[in-house]
């Protein structure tokens, strides 16, 4: 699983949505009596709970209302509080004895079973929903022109040769309903058709597939070595370019994007990591080029050349036309698991993983940048007895998410969102007859996962989709068990 891929699947386990049952107290029981609000994407709004709670319960796919989910409050199995949704995905439970931090259950069949401790929110919208990584093809363009300026360059060694790439911006880093748009493949001897090279034949013309949208084209040129015997193949970029601003719309061609070897990656760079927690073999440090609306760019990934945790690079000065932007870096450990041998060689990220960011920062912060991760949760046991799963959690964790899948169908089953970052357990919430829930049963996943989030980010007054842009530190771990 990609980093990307995975990073996008911690963030997709927040997406939460509930729905109404009135037993006419009065308002004047009521402290906080709000009326219903859906929240695009999920979230939670609206103050702390004080006698009324609305839940909105929708498909994370299609958005629609959820009519017949079950939803409880407490640990049941006979909960004072309960019933199902609306038409509109919508319930309503108003009672004065309803205030301050609640734990919540929503099930519906064909769905995975939704948790929430501590919730103090009098609005929450759930998006439930199993993550659909299988997609329609994106909308595409093209974008043609050359690329000059690497006759320039040094010549390189035998057995390397000078190239120039020409790529497209992304809208985030985090954005998860963005979708790649992958080049197509070159023919027999030929490079790809984004790839510029004066040593490997050709002329000087690229033609590139991308997105439909506002973005930048840009351009990253240096010296391409490429591995041997398993080796990873070696790009040294050194010089860089962009032209902003470019609309692009479904199918057409936008020809003469020209590109040169116009800006150096003469900004000496050093990024010291610290945290790097023991169960992980790789750390990776990345730089981000941020453009605002023209989106952002991975110019290049820093290597650890002396396993000190110290990344070193060079990145481009924030002048001329990128003097209005800034750099995010993210930083990450995890555990990478290769398999096989030469071009059949194949590396997967494998728990336990860890992230954290940085944003904002100024060509003069990437001088000598430090960034510090966050330690994956440990200590992972379950009690299949009394289904209560028990953890040790990293210090300064805000928010916890776990989930539960099937480890035969890699379905999600189960997922909890704990809005405590100090919890060391959670035990499932039981059920009444009445719900059918038939229970979990087989060979079973837990992850369980700890975020940090931008100061004064407040989990119960926020839409999940802005989580993305808030997110500081995210932290995994998993473990296997069989259902008794």
């Amino acid at each position: 699983m990609s980093n990307s891929i995975r990073l996008l699947a911690m963030i997709a386990m927040l997406g939460l949505v509930v729905g109404a049952c009135d037993d006419g107290t009065t308002p004047e029981g009521i402290g906080n009596d709000v009326e219903p609000q859906v929240i695009t994407g999920g979230g939670t709004a609206d103050g702390p709970i004080d006698g009324r709670l609305n839940v909105t319960a929708l498909d994370d796919e299609t958005g629609d209302p959820l009519a017949g989910a079950f939803v409880m409050l407490g640990p049941g199995p006979d909960p004072e509080f309960s019933g199902t949704t609306d038409a509109d995905g919508l319930i309503t439970f108003r009672n004065s004895a309803i205030k301050g931090e609640q734990q919540l259950t929503v099930l519906k069949a064909d769905y995975p079973v939704s948790q929430m401790h501590g919730l103090n929110a009098a609005n929450l919208t759930l998006s439930m929903g199993e993550e659909d990584e299988s997609s329609a093809a994106p909308d595409t363009a093209t974008i043609t022109g050359t690329i000059t300026g690497l006759d320039s360059l040094p010549v390189p060694p035998q057995g390397s040769f000078r190239v120039g790439i020409a790529g497209y911006t992304i809208p985030g880093l985090f954005d998860e309903d963005f979708e790649m748009v992958e080049q197509p493949e070159p023919g027999p001897g030929e490079l790809p058709g984004n790839m510029v090279s004066p040593d490997a034949g050709g002329d000087n013309t690229y033609e590139l597939k991308t997105w439909v949208g506002r973005q930048a084209i840009y351009l990253l040129a240096g010296t391409i070595t490429p591995g041997q015997g398993g080796e990873d193949t070696v790009f040294d970029i050194t010089h860089f370019d962009i032209v902003r601003n470019v609309v692009t719309t479904k199918d057409e061609t936008l020809a003469d994007v020209d590109l040169a070897t116009d800006i150096a990656l003469d900004q000496a760079s050093t990024v010291a990591v610290g945290g790097v927690p023991a169960g992980t073999n790789r750390t990776n440090v990345i730089p981000i080029l941020d453009l605002g609306e023209d989106g952002q760019i991975m110019i290049q990934s820093f290597t650890d050349e002396d396993d000190d945790s110290t990344f070193e690079g060079m990145l481009p000065e924030l002048t001329g036309d990128l003097d209005d932007g800034s750099y995010l870096l993210v930083a990450q450990a995890y555990n990478e698991v290769c398999t096989g041998e030469g071009d059949e060689r194949k590396c997967e990220e494998e728990p336990p993983t860890t992230l954290a960011v940085e944003r904002d920062l100024a060509a003069a912060d990437m001088t000598t940048a430090a960034i510090e991760l966050m330690p994956p949760a440990g200590n992972l046991v379950v009690d299949t007895g009394s289904w209560t799963f028990s953890f040790s959690n990293p210090t300064g964790a805000e928010l916890l998410m776990a989930d539960i899948e099937d480890e035969t169908t890699e379905d999600r089953v189960y997922n909890v969102t704990i809005l405590n970052g100090s919890a060391s357990e959670f035990t499932l919430t039981q059920f009444p007859a009445e719900a059918g829930f038939a229970g979990l049963s087989g060979d079973l996943l837990w992850s369980q996962n700890a975020a940090v989030f931008v100061p004064g980010t407040d989990p119960n007054d926020i839409a999940f989709d802005d989580f993305q842009d808030l997110l500081l530190k995210m932290s995994g771990h998993e473990k296997s068990f069989t259902a008794q």
